[in-house]
């Protein structure tokens, strides 16, 4: 009887898959369904951020002042700006560079990379002694 070498019908099936693998392919899965999700809102904070993004302060009773809630309406900012200057505050952050260039990428499609190409200019030289 030979021993080793490759036995008929031995190993896993051709195309089968890991348990490990169709673990990881799952979660991968069950991931984009999540992100897919809070996607328009998620590609609105990039496009801000790569614009830059402002934010409304608004000063407390006490004299503190805290971000304006996110629910607040344009009419209610509209009151805001348009009343005491004391009462509020506008911060702004400077835009994003690296938000622009990921959407500008794959604005027109998923990026690819450049292709590698490494010229070489060279003689190789072989002698034999005697």
């Amino acid at each position: 009887m030979p021993r080793g070498g490759k036995r008929p019908g031995a190993g896993a099936k051709k195309g089968s898959k890991h348990a490990s693998t169709l673990q990881k392919e799952a979660l991968a899965k069950a991931m984009q369904a999540e992100i897919a999700k809070h996607m328009p809102r998620m590609l609105k904070a990039q496009v801000e951020a790569a614009c830059g993004v402002a934010h409304l302060f608004l000063r407390a009773e006490d004299g503190t002042f805290s971000k304006a809630p996110e629910g607040m309406t344009a009419d209610e900012i509209e009151r805001v700006l348009n009343g005491d200057p004391n009462r509020y505050f506008i911060a702004t952050k400077d835009p994003n560079t690296q938000a622009f260039n990921t959407l500008s990428a794959y604005g027109a499609g998923k990026p690819q990379e450049p292709p590698q190409q490494v010229d070489v200019d060279a003689t190789l030289e072989i002698r034999w002694q005697s």
